[in-house]
């Protein structure tokens, strides 16, 4: 992987990656392995999921539900985090056609859609 990289203010207008697709396809199938082996492990326990994409979309919403599932009583929760990057990953990713080209059918298409 490629990462070109300014100062912290660059970031968000100034970085573009290049990603290898056996590096890609290798940290899919790891992730996945990672979290089939966490899966099992909380098998009979219960157990909730979370994303990002959940949680940045109603903040609120997502987080009193991990309030409930947890018993712990109603709170307003706040974060310092802020998204970096607000460009779609097509633009960031130089070599995201052929990225998506490759992966396309297969169970790793879902992460290069165009909403990405």
């Amino acid at each position: 992987m490629t990462l070109n990289a300014g100062s912290a203010e660059e970031v968000e207008v100034d970085t573009n990656i290049s990603v290898e697709i056996y590096e890609c396809e290798s940290f899919f199938k790891s992730t996945h392995d990672s979290e089939t082996k966490t899966r099992a492990f909380f098998a009979n326990k219960p157990t909730m999921e979370v994303t990002y994409e959940g949680i940045t979309k109603n903040m609120d919403q997502e987080m009193g539900t991990v309030l409930d599932f947890l018993d712990v009583p109603p709170a307003q929760l706040t974060t310092t985090s802020h998204k970096v990057r607000r460009q779609p990953v097509a633009e960031v990713v130089e070599n995201y056609e052929e990225l998506r080209e490759h992966f396309s059918g297969g169970p790793y298409a879902r992460f290069f859609t165009d909403d990405s």
